[in-house]
C-alpha cells in the first residue's frame, strides 16, 4: 500500500509540472500568435493524456489488489489526475485557436453585417461562437459589448438598437444558451426593433445527441422572428458560397425592411474552430472592472465632520 501511494503521489507531483507547463505554452502562443509554439502545447496534450492513463490504471490495480484498503484516498488521486488532464485539454483548445484559421461562413457573414451597415455587436462569450468573436474583433469597424449573461445581453442590445435607431448584432454560443435571447427577441418582434440575432451552433449529425449543447437550433424563434436560416456548415464551391451570401443578405434585409424587427442566422461550425488575431489587433470593450472606493487619513474624516 505504501509502495502505491508513493508511486501514484509522484505521478501526480509530474503530472502537475506537465500541465502547468503546457498551459503557460498555450498562453505564450496566443500572445505572441506564435504556431510553432501552439504545435509544441498541443505535442504536450498528447503526453498529458498517456499520464493521465498512467495514474487511472494503477489506480484501478490498487482497488483491484485490496478494495478496502484507504479507498477514498485512492479514488481521490484519480480524481485529481481527471482534473490536470481536463486542464490539459482545455490548453489543447487554445493552442489550436492559435493554428487554425477562420471559416468561409464567418468571412462572408461579417462582411454582409458590414456592407448593410451593423456597427454594433453584444457579445456573450463561449467556445462555439469563438470564430464569430474573433472575426468581429479584428474589424476596427466594429464596435464590441461583452455581457456574459446572454439574456441580459439580449436587452442590452435591444435598448441599444432603439436609442441609436440602427440594427445590432446578438452573438452567443451553442445549445443552451441560444434559449436565453427569447424573451427580449419577442419584445423586438412587437416593437419592431432591428435585431440581427447570430447564433453559433454544432454540427448537424450530432444534433439530438443526449446532450444539453446539442438542441435543434433551426427556426428555434419561430413564433417571434421575421426571418430564420441556418447557414451550410461548409462552402465547398462557388454555387455554394453564392447561395450563402443571399440567406445572409436576406436576412439582413429583412431586419431592415419596415416592419423592422429581429432576424435570426444560425451557424453550424465544426472543431478544430477558428483562430486567434495578434492581441494588439483585438477591438473588444472588455467590461471595466469596478472602482475602488478610495480611503481617506483620520484627519481628512475630521475636517468633513467639522465641515458637516
Amino acid at each position: 500500500q505504501h509502495s502505491a501511494f508513493f508511486l501514484i503521489e509522484n505521478m501526480l507531483s509530474s503530472m502537475s509540472e506537465h500541465v502547468k507547463e503546457q498551459v503557460q505554452m498555450s498562453f505564450d502562443a496566443i500572445l505572441t500568435n506564435d504556431k510553432d509554439l501552439a504545435e509544441q502545447a498541443l505535442k504536450l496534450d498528447f503526453t498529458t493524456n498517456n499520464m493521465y492513463e498512467k495514474v487511472r490504471a494503477s489506480v484501478e490495480t490498487v482497488v483491484d489488489v485490496d478494495p478496502h484498503s484507504k479507498l477514498s484516498k485512492i479514488l481521490l488521486f484519480s480524481e485529481a489526475a481527471y482534473n490536470y488532464e481536463r486542464i490539459g485539454d482545455y490548453s489543447g483548445h487554445i493552442a489550436k485557436f492559435v493554428i487554425n484559421e477562420k471559416t468561409a461562413v464567418d468571412d462572408e457573414l461579417l462582411d454582409i453585417l458590414k456592407k448593410r451597415g451593423v456597427e454594433n455587436f453584444v457579445i456573450s462569450p463561449g467556445s462555439r461562437n469563438t470564430p464569430i468573436i474573433i472575426g468581429v474583433a479584428r474589424d476596427k469597424s466594429f464596435s464590441s459589448h461583452v455581457v456574459i449573461d446572454e439574456r441580459s445581453a439580449a436587452f442590452v442590445a435591444l435598448g441599444l438598437s432603439a436609442q441609436i435607431s440602427k440594427p445590432v448584432a446578438l452573438v452567443c454560443t451553442s445549445g443552451t444558451a441560444v434559449l436565453n435571447y427569447a424573451p427580449a427577441i419577442a419584445e423586438a418582434y412587437y416593437r419592431n426593433v432591428p435585431l440581427i440575432v447570430i447564433t453559433a451552433d454544432r454540427e448537424p449529425e450530432v444534433i439530438d445527441q443526449n446532450d444539453s449543447q446539442t438542441i435543434r437550433q433551426n427556426n428555434v424563434y419561430s413564433n417571434y422572428i421575421k426571418y430564420s436560416c441556418t447557414l451550410p456548415t461548409e462552402i465547398k464551391s462557388d454555387t455554394e458560397e453564392s447561395a450563402t451570401i443571399q440567406l445572409i443578405d436576406e436576412a439582413v434585409l429583412k431586419a431592415l425592411t419596415p416592419d423592422f424587427g429581429p432576424v435570426h442566422i444560425n451557424v453550424p461550425l465544426r472543431e478544430p474552430l477558428a483562430g486567434l488575431a495578434p492581441i494588439e489587433e483585438l477591438n473588444i470593450n472588455l467590461p471595466e472592472p469596478p472602482a475602488l472606493q478610495k480611503t481617506i487619513s483620520s484627519e481628512e474624516q475630521q475636517e468633513l465632520i467639522n465641515k458637516v
